[in-house]
């Protein structure tokens, strides 16, 4: 099965009519100011079949990671550039790629990019990440991507996924979907998760930091992180520098 019919058949928002709805949404006049801030409580998006309630993927804010993101904070706060190799940030989103936990939950995840028009069909849909990891096939997974885009209402970002089960024919599957900037996706780290080993649930985020690597996570209280995730850095646009 290829990318886009991947995506279309897990009922994807990406090529739904709420993604086209909240792309052609005009903005307020507090969006035209705020459109670009910190927001710790994305509003998004989900779908996802029975097997995945309670236990699908989700995405969370890390807390006090919009400063960390943001080269002008203060010294005493680590930045990308000091920590994980990165100059002036110069892409509205970085996707930097997947990391699995000891025992893996996530078979596959799509990661796609609707770019709103102004005419039908009303947004232009970027397939931009994927990973894959098919029983009997080895892992697949694209390399870390950038890319820009206008907020608030001009991107939305889709995240279509399908967790591994041991009964075959039986997966849980579903859909995320968050704009960018707005309401949506503001200034900072965020974490696309599958549950927790230990709960079987989504990882509470407050417990949830930056690692020393590029891209990876930690715990707060030094334990191992116990999901797989993908790590999405989302700031301001600067120039090179």
């Amino acid at each position: 099965m290829n990318r886009r019919d991947f995506v279309t058949g897990l009922g994807s928002l990406a090529a739904s009519g709420v993604a086209v709805e909240a792309l052609r949404v005009h903005g307020t006049a507090d969006d035209a100011v705020n459109g670009f801030h910190v927001n710790a409580n994305p509003v998004g998006v989900a779908q996802s079949n029975e097997a995945a309630t309670g236990a699908g993927m989700t995405l969370g804010y890390l807390p006090r990671s919009a400063a960390f993101i943001n080269t002008w904070s203060p010294s005493s706060e680590a930045t990308v550039r000091e920590r994980w190799g990165r100059s002036n940030v110069r892409a509205a989103v970085q996707i930097l790629g997947f990391v699995a936990a000891a025992a893996p939950t996530i078979e596959r995840i799509d990661i796609t990019v609707n770019f709103a028009l102004n005419e039908a069909p009303f947004f232009a849909p970027f397939y931009a990440w994927q990973y894959v990891d098919l029983p009997g096939q080895h892992v697949k997974s694209s390399s870390p991507l950038t890319f820009t885009a206008s907020v608030p209402q001009a991107a939305g970002i889709a995240a279509a996924y399908r967790l591994k089960s041991a009964v075959s024919g039986v997966h849980a599957s579903g859909s995320l979907y968050y704009q960018i900037g707005g309401s949506g996706l503001g200034p900072g780290i965020y974490g696309l998760a599958g549950p927790s080993a230990a709960t079987g649930v989504a990882p509470d985020w407050n417990q949830i930091t930056w690692g020393e690597k590029a891209g990876s996570l930690a715990r707060n209280d030094g334990m191992a992180i116990d999901f797989d995730y993908v790590t999405l850095v989302v700031s301001p646009v600067h120039a090179a520098g």
